[in-house]
C-alpha cells in the first residue's frame, strides 16, 4: 500500500512539474507571438513570461482562483448575497430611498441613448 502512494506522489509530483513548464512555454510563446506584432513590445524570456505570471497572478487574483468572498458563520458567502440580505433587511421606506439614490448615481436622464427600464 505505501508503494501505491510513492507512486501516486511521484507521478503528482512529476505531472505538476511538466504543466508548469508547459505553461510557462505556452505564456512565453503566445507573448512573443502577439505583442510584438500588436503592441510593438519586447519578445521575453521563458523566466520573464514566468515572472509576469506571478506578478499578474499577486496583483490580479488570489491563489484558490474563487471570487472575492468573506465567510460568515463557515459558509463562503458572495459579494451578491451579502447584499441580497442587506437589501432584505431593510424597510419599505428605506428600500425606496435607497433604490432613489441608486437611480440618481447612475441613470443619467439627459442622455437619449439610455433606454433602460430600470431607470424610468
Amino acid at each position: 500500500m505505501k508503494c501505491c502512494n510513492v507512486k501516486k506522489i511521484i507521478g503528482f509530483v512529476f505531472f505538476g512539474t511538466l504543466a508548469f513548464i508547459g505553461f510557462g512555454y505556452l505564456f512565453m510563446a503566445l507573448w512573443n507571438w502577439l505583442v510584438p506584432l500588436l503592441f510593438n513590445g519586447p519578445i521575453i524570456t521563458y523566466w520573464q513570461g514566468l515572472g509576469l505570471i506571478a506578478l499578474s497572478k499577486i496583483l490580479f487574483g488570489k491563489p484558490g482562483g474563487r471570487g472575492r468572498c468573506c465567510c460568515k458563520g463557515g459558509k463562503s458567502i458572495s459579494w451578491k448575497n451579502r447584499w441580497r440580505e442587506k437589501f432584505e433587511k431593510m424597510s419599505d421606506s428605506e428600500k425606496s430611498e435607497f433604490k432613489n439614490r441608486m437611480k440618481a448615481k447612475f441613470c443619467n436622464t439627459s442622455r437619449e441613448e439610455n433606454t433602460n427600464a430600470v431607470c424610468e
